[in-house]
């Protein structure tokens, strides 16, 4: 199986794996990207149903919002590269003042460098944090896994820096109330 083939089946893994992320809120924001290297981005708010059956174009990241009974909020994130070599899971949760208090982490990359074997293969870390008075992120929890295997594994891998949503005023588009 040649490169394109294996990145074209990598990318609907990595869509099947993640569509469980958004099945509770009936809302979806997502921006849809443009530009000569997808630099433009135009957010729109839709309906999921509608959405994931007929997933627009070049749409590479989305969110779900929910606020919870306790009077919290919860934002599910979707983020990725248009050729499909990483995806994000990201779900945030703010407190009554709107702030961020805790977010956990789903990073999946089919190009991971084990450290101890000399190989490569697809990699899932997952890591949890939570924020202190200052706005800073602590990282409380990591496990890296082969996702072919599903064992734990030592691997180092390309991970692009993500602008998280500290605040739910930083949210590129606003929930509905």
């Amino acid at each position: 199986m040649g490169p394109v083939k294996i990145a074209a089946v990598v990318i609907v893994l990595l869509c099947l794996f993640s569509h469980a992320h958004f099945v509770r809120a009936e809302t979806i924001y997502y921006a849809v990207s443009g530009g000569k290297n997808y630099e433009k981005e135009t957010w729109h708010v839709g309906d999921l149903k509608n959405f994931n059956t007929k997933r627009p174009d070049n749409v590479f990241d989305l969110f779900t919002f929910e606020r919870l009974a306790d009077g919290t909020s919860k934002a599910s994130r979707e983020y990725s590269t248009p050729s499909g070599d990483w995806l994000f899971l990201l779900t945030y949760y703010y407190d009554h003042n709107r702030r961020l208090t805790k977010l956990k982490s789903e990073f999946r990359t089919f190009k991971g460098m084990d450290v101890v074997h000399d190989d490569e293969g697809m990699t899932r870390c997952v890591r949890s944090y939570s924020v202190t008075n200052t706005g800073k992120l602590r990282k409380m929890s990591e496990q890296i896994t082969d996702m072919k295997s599903g064992r734990e594994v030592k691997r180092t891998f390309y991970e692009p820096n993500v602008k998280h949503w500290m605040n739910l005023r930083d949210l590129p588009i606003q929930p509905k109330p």
